[in-house]
């Protein structure tokens, strides 16, 4: 398993480590400071470009959640993989 941050694209990190499974790359900035509907939205895009990779994806946050995230940016979280990871 190779967790990449933010700064590392999921196409970037497939190709480095095709075998692992990639874990990333949602902003946390994002889910700590940002809307419901932009994490939902980063969600979704990180899981479209992480779903076709050899060795597997599963998404989180870029480093941790941020103590200070608000529970309901968290949520979108869970929900966007409910919602968009299933392939």
């Amino acid at each position: 398993m190779v967790s990449v941050g933010k700064e590392v694209t999921l196409s970037n990190a497939s190709e480095m480590f095709p075998d692992c499974v990639i874990m990333g790359n949602v902003d946390p900035i994002t889910v700590q400071e940002g809307t419901p509907e932009q994490v939902r939205a980063l969600c979704r895009q990180c899981i479209e470009e992480g779903k076709d990779h050899p060795g597997g994806f599963a998404l989180m946050t870029g480093c941790e959640v941020p103590p200070q995230a608000p529970p309901v940016n968290v949520g979108q979280m869970v929900t966007a993989c409910r919602d968009f990871g299933q392939y």
